[in-house]
């Protein structure tokens, strides 16, 4: 399985790209701002241009995994209705996926959340845009995500690749940089 973030929307807070799983829209990703890495940079490039917990990991391919959500839980209320992570009886395990092998990032996991104040690094699904800084229904987002790729996370082999829409990140940086 293959998942695919087009990075679409590029503001100073974040960025905001859609996601296909084997080539089928899936939900919107938003993430800190992109600002420009690249996995096939070295790492001293990357420290000089990273701003620790306001930017976008690099473009590249990274493989899943699942790990359990705790950290998170109770940052979002809905959760507890389906999930649990003391063993409640009738409900799920909160797991998350976590990217693996990012330069100088770790903890880059795919949750819930609507806004930039909602990452740190990390990946925040939503099922539809509000405005360029929010993405709306992370609730019902993350729950397609687990539908549709748990499983095979968990079974391994699953890859996650982040690319840029060219003409909005070729927009986004002659703005960005002709206002500095």
């Amino acid at each position: 399985m293959k998942l695919l973030n087009i990075r679409q929307i590029f503001t100073a807070n974040s960025t905001i790209g859609k996601l296909f799983v084997d080539g089928e829209f899936l939900c919107y990703v938003m993430e800190p701002t992109d600002r420009g890495l690249e996995s096939t940079m070295d790492l001293q490039t990357i420290l000089k241009m990273k701003l620790y917990g306001k930017t976008a990991i690099p473009i590249g391919i990274y493989p899943l995994q699942l790990i359990s959500g705790a950290g998170i839980f109770g940052e979002f209320p809905f959760l507890k209705e389906k999930y649990t992570i003391t063993g409640e009886a009738g409900k799920r395990p909160f797991m998350v996926p976590e990217l693996q092998g990012i330069k100088d990032f770790d903890q880059v996991l795919f949750h819930p959340g609507n806004y930039p104040k909602d990452t740190k690094g990390c990946s925040l699904v939503g099922d539809s845009i509000i405005g360029p800084d929010f993405i709306g229904r992370t609730d019902i987002a993350f729950y397609a995500l687990e539908a549709k790729c748990f499983a095979a996370i968990k079974a391994g082999g699953v890859t996650y690749e982040i690319q840029r829409d060219a003409q909005a990140s070729a927009t986004w940086q002659a703005k960005n940089h002709s206002a500095q």
